[in-house]
């Protein structure tokens, strides 16, 4: 947690422009979002996918003011130009589930419900995508649907956003703004509000908790201002792909943390979530290690002091597949240690065999990722940012949500109120 300050000096007045919903719950989880969107005076924009129908969508947002959207097949040119987007989708043809080991019944501590993937071939680009076969999809839609937001933030000429999810339940309008005015040329680029209740973690880290082991939340997408003005990253499609996004501003010592949210509860202990999880989980952590151990962390004492090529720099490590093969053997010691504890556990207690099982997925998922696997997503990605910067500096200004949307090559979209 050092690596970002809970507050920063309120001395940038601003406003929220607009806020952002990745929606793919029933309109009826939109009322905390509406009410916010009006306590703070700016419209709120809602992407829809899943149960979240755009004309639903327009019904609960009416009275006042904002537009819902789906996003097509086919995304706009700057997403669909990524190639950590185009490695997810990629994947879901050599993803497959592997059901229960025969002999066994659900819930033993032999048995897993995991992701396997098909033999493929051996040139480069299948590799990648065999790695992380089942991890990336289940996070390409909500990545798509934050990116093309900020597409259309970009057009219409936004300072500030809000990404707020549908399962969370907000701060209140006066303590967002108050993190606005923490945003400008010398404070924070983005503050977040991680869940703490019901905490936001993958479900290793949950296991963690649930054995007795210090377990913290971090900073997370579900609640997450956004400065405009300064250079934008993207959401990959990975899991922790809010983490990524993130990364530059922690990297900068440009993120705050100005309070929590509460969060919708469900059963972490999905083996199937383990197993999409892993990949991501090993990625972040990885990456944020980075920022612990950084030469110019030590030399300067911050990071966002030094030079912007030394900060550039940083990351150098994750390309290589040595780093990260001393990271898989970190997480492997984790592993081990957790299902340990649950094991013990599970001889008392019934609900440790799930949990049990759902880490055991992770750990066998665990087992297929390569160093090099790793490395190569990271260099993916940084090509991706540097792609990504370069399509939203080609954006034209809008204004209206019709023109922008249009340019976006979006059709399904109804707007309420103004604009």
């Amino acid at each position: 947690m050092h690596l970002v300050r809970q507050e920063w000096p309120e001395v940038y007045p601003d406003e929220v422009c607009a806020v952002v919903v990745p929606a793919s719950r029933p309109s009826h989880n939109l009322t905390a979002a509406v009410a916010l969107a009006e306590a703070l005076g700016c419209p709120l924009v809602v992407a829809c996918s899943g149960r979240a129908n755009v004309q639903d969508v327009a019904r609960e947002l009416d009275g006042w003011q904002g537009v819902a959207f789906a996003v097509p097949e086919e995304p706009p040119t700057a997403v669909r130009r990524m190639r950590t987007r185009r490695l997810a989708l990629e994947s879901r043809q050599w993803a497959r589930p592997v059901p229960a080991v025969a002999g066994h019944r659900v819930g033993d501590p032999q048995t897993s419900l995991s992701f396997r993937t098909m033999d493929v071939g051996q040139d480069e680009s299948s590799s990648l995508a065999t790695a992380v076969a089942g991890d990336q999809a289940p996070y390409l839609d909500a990545g798509t649907k934050r990116n093309v937001a900020l597409l259309l933030s970009r057009q219409l000429g936004w300072r500030r956003l809000l990404f707020l999810d549908d399962d969370i339940q907000p701060p209140s309008a006066e303590e967002i703004t108050r993190a606005v005015s923490m945003l400008g040329p010398g404070g924070a680029s983005m503050a977040s509000w991680p869940a703490h209740e019901f905490p936001d973690n993958s479900v290793v880290c949950h296991a963690r908790r649930t054995v007795g082991l210090k377990q913290d939340t971090f900073l997370a997408g579900g609640c997450l201002l956004v400065d405009l003005t300064r250079p934008l990253p993207f959401f990959p499609a990975v899991y922790n792909e809010d983490w990524l996004f993130c990364w530059e501003a922690v990297r900068d010592r440009r993120m705050a943390l100005p309070g929590a949210v509460d969060q919708q509860p469900y059963n972490p202990f999905d083996p199937r979530r383990a197993a999409r999880e892993e990949f991501g989980d090993v990625l972040g952590e990885g990456l944020f290690a980075l920022l612990h151990q950084s030469p110019a962390d030590l030399l300067l004492g911050l990071v966002g002091q030094g030079p912007v090529a030394d900060r550039a720099r940083i990351v150098d490590p994750a390309y290589q597949p040595g780093y990260w093969a001393q990271v898989i053997e970190g997480r492997q010691a984790l592993h081990a240690e957790v299902m340990a504890r649950l094991a013990a556990l599970a001889r008392f207690t019934p609900a440790a065999w799930q949990q049990l099982e759902a880490v055991r997925a992770g750990q066998e998922r665990l087992g297929r990722i390569t160093p090099q696997e790793l490395a190569g997503f990271v260099a993916l990605w940084q090509e991706d940012l540097a792609t990504w910067r370069y399509e939203l500096a080609q954006l034209h200004r809008q204004d209206s949500y019709k023109a922008a949307l249009n340019q976006l090559g979006i059709d399904e979209f109804q707007r309420v109120g103004v604009m």
